[in-house]
C-alpha cells in the first residue's frame, strides 16, 4: 500500500510513498507523535506508478526524456527548481502542455530551508512566484532538496496549502551511476502505487555526465510494460489536484518559531561540514611526539617524504568543491569555497560561496557568519572541540598520533590509503585517502568514508603556495589584529 500521510489538524502536510513498509512522520506543529494515514492498496492504484524528476528543467537532457516519455506512451511528474524555472520559461511550459506534471523542488534547492520557518517560508513562496509567472498556476506537490524533512518547514509547507511528497523506490541516480544499474535498481521490486525519485540533471559532482535516467528510460518504461505498468503523474496516481488556484493564495502566511528538532537537525549538519572541512589539507608531519621523542612511524616511507614536502608551503591557499553523499541525502550535498592555510601555526580557514565560514586555530573549531570578523568566532560545541585532536591530526599529518589510530599504505601514483589500526581507539572514518600530484607537490582530492557508509570527497584546484594572507583571517575569538 502506498501510504500518504496527512496532519491531523485538517490540512495536508506530507505526502510520503512507502508500501514497505508504511512510513509515518511525527508532525510537532500539530501537538501530537502520529498523524493520520491515509492507505491505498493496489486495487484503487491499479497497475500504475508515478515517476518523478528532480532539479530540472535542464535545457540540455529535460527534452530527452520528455521524447523517451512521449515514445513510450507515459506521463511522469517534474519536480522543479523555481530558479531554474525562471531561467527556462519556454521548457516549463513545453513539460506542461505535453501533459506532464509540474511540481514544487525548491526555490534554489538548498537545503537550509529545513533549519528555519522564516527560510522555509519565503523560499516557497519565491519558488510560487516562478511557477505562477511562467504557468499562470501553483503546483500543489512540493519534494524538499536532498529529501529532508522538519516541523518547521511543513508547517510553511501545509501554510501554503501544499502537500509534501517523497518516494517509495529510490535510485540513488543524483551521484553516478551507469544507466543499465539504475534499470535494475527501479524495476526489482517495483509494484503498483510506487513513487520513483529519478533526476533529469547532471549528478552534481559530475556536471560531464548526462543523467543516467536518459539514457535508462526506454529500458524502464519497457519493464514496467511487461510488468503490466502504466506510468501516472503523481496527481492521476493519488487521486489528487495537481495544482492550486492562486486565489487560494494566502497573502501573509504565518511563520512557526524554530522547533528543537530544527535546531538539532542544524546542529547535525555543522558537524557533518566539521567531519568534512577537518580532514583535507595535508601538511608537515612531526617525526617527534610532544614529550621530544622520536615517534614510531609505520607509515611508507614515501608517506613521510611527500608530506615533508608539504610541509615546505608556508601557506596555501586553493578553491575547493565538497560533495557528500549519504543514505539520509537524496542528492549529493555540494558545496565549494575557498580554502587558505598557514603552517606556521597550523591555523586554517574553510570560506564557502555560501557565506559560511570555519577556523581551526589553536586545536579548536569555530564558526563566523559572513559578516563577521574572525576575531569574533564562536567556539564549536563539546562535540566538535572532542573532534578536535583526531581532526588535527589529519589536517596536519600529526604521525605521532595518526600512527595510534591508523596504518597508511602507498596504492600508487600520489594516492596513500589511510585505515584503522586494529584495535586502535574508535575512529571516525572507515577508509581515508589522500591524493597528491602535481609540480610543485599538492593535495589535489582527500575521500572520507564514514563507519556509517556516508562518503565525502573535496578536490582541490587553482592551488597557489606561498602567497601572503592577512594575519586577520585567522584570529580566534577576541585575539587582537596585531597577533601573528
Amino acid at each position: 500500500a502506498l501510504v500518504m500521510v496527512t496532519a491531523g489538524c485538517g490540512e495536508p502536510a506530507v505526502g510520503a510513498g512507502s508500501h514497505r513498509p508504511p512510513v509515518t512522520q511525527e508532525h510537532a506543529a500539530c501537538g501530537r507523535a502520529n498523524v493520520a494515514l491515509k492507505t491505498m492498496d493496489a486495487g484503487p492504484l491499479g497497475g500504475r506508478v508515478a515517476l518523478t524528476f528532480d532539479d530540472g528543467p535542464d535545457p540540455k537532457y529535460t527534452r530527452e526524456v520528455l521524447s523517451a516519455l512521449e515514445a513510450g506512451g507515459a506521463r511522469a511528474t517534474f519536480f522543479m527548481v523555481g530558479e531554474k524555472v525562471r531561467l527556462y520559461p519556454d521548457l516549463v511550459r513545453e513539460v506542461y502542455e505535453r501533459g506532464h506534471q509540474v511540481a514544487h523542488h525548491s526555490q534554489s534547492h538548498d537545503w537550509r530551508v529545513m533549519l528555519s520557518p522564516a527560510l522555509a517560508t519565503e523560499d516557497l513562496e519565491r519558488g510560487d512566484a516562478a511557477f505562477s509567472h511562467v504557468l499562470g498556476r501553483r503546483p500543489r506537490f512540493f519534494r524538499p532538496p536532498i529529501g529532508l524533512v522538519t516541523p518547521d518547514l511543513l508547517g510553511a509547507v501545509r501554510e501554503a496549502g501544499m502537500i509534501a511528497l517523497l518516494w517509495s523506490v529510490r535510485t540513488f541516480d543524483g551521484r553516478p551511476v551507469t544507466p543499465q544499474r539504475l534499470v535494475k535498481r527501479v524495476l526489482d521490486g517495483l509494484g503498483p502505487g510506487d513513487v520513483v525519485l529519478l533526476h533529469d540533471v547532471s549528478p552534481a559532482s559530475a556536471p560531464e555526465q548526462a543523467p543516467a535516467a536518459v539514457e535508462a528510460l526506454p529500458a524502464i518504461l519497457d519493464g514496467l510494460e511487461r510488468k503490466g505498468i502504466t506510468a501516472v503523474t503523481v496527481s492521476e496516481l493519488l487521486g489528487e489536484p495537481a495544482y492550486l488556484d492562486d486565489r487560494d493564495h494566502r497573502d501573509q502566511r504565518a511563520v512557526p518559531r524554530r522547533g528543537v528538532l530544527a535546531k538539532a537537525v542544524a546542529a547535525t549538519f555543522v558537524l557533518l561540514v566539521l567531519a568534512t572541512a577537518a580532514s583535507a589539507f595535508a601538511s608537515p608531519p612531526l617525526s617527534k611526539n610532544a614529550g621530544g621523542q622520536e615517534a614510531k612511524v609505520n607509515f611508507p616511507d614515501s608517506f613521510v617524504a611527500a608530506a615533508g614536502v608539504l610541509s615546505g608551503h608556508s601557506t596555501v591557499q586553493a578553491r575547493f568543491t565538497q560533495s557528500k553523499s549519504s543514505r539520509l541525502f537524496v542528492d549529493e550535498v555540494v558545496q565549494r569555497g575557498l580554502l587558505q592555510l598557514r603552517r606556521r601555526d597550523r591555523r586554517l580557514l574553510w570560506s564557502y560561496d555560501e557565506g559560511a565560514r570555519l577556523l581551526l586555530a589553536d586545536g579548536q573549531f569555530y564558526s563566523l557568519r559572513a559578516q563577521d570578523t574572525a576575531g569574533s568566532a564562536r567556539r564549536l560545541p563539546p562535540p566538535a572541540a572532542r573532534m578536535a585532536e583526531m581532526m588535527g591530526a589529519l589536517f596536519f599529518l600529526r604521525l605521532d598520533v595518526l600512527v595510534e589510530h591508523f596504518e597508511a599504505s602507498d596504492a600508487g601514483e600520489g594516492l596513500f590509503v589511510l585505515h584503522p589500526r586494529r584495535g586502535a581507539p574508535k575512529a571516525a572514518f572507515r577508509v581515508v585517502r589522500l591524493q597528491l600530484g602535481g609540480e610543485p607537490l599538492v593535495l589535489q582530492q582527500v575521500v572520507l568514508e564514514e563507519k556509517g557508509g556516508d562518503v565525502t570527497r573535496i578536490e582541490f584546484v587553482d592551488v597557489q603556495l606561498g602567497v601572503q594572507l592577512p594575519d586577520s583571517l585567522f584570529l580566534g575569538p577576541g585575539e587582537a589584529a596585531g597577533r601573528p
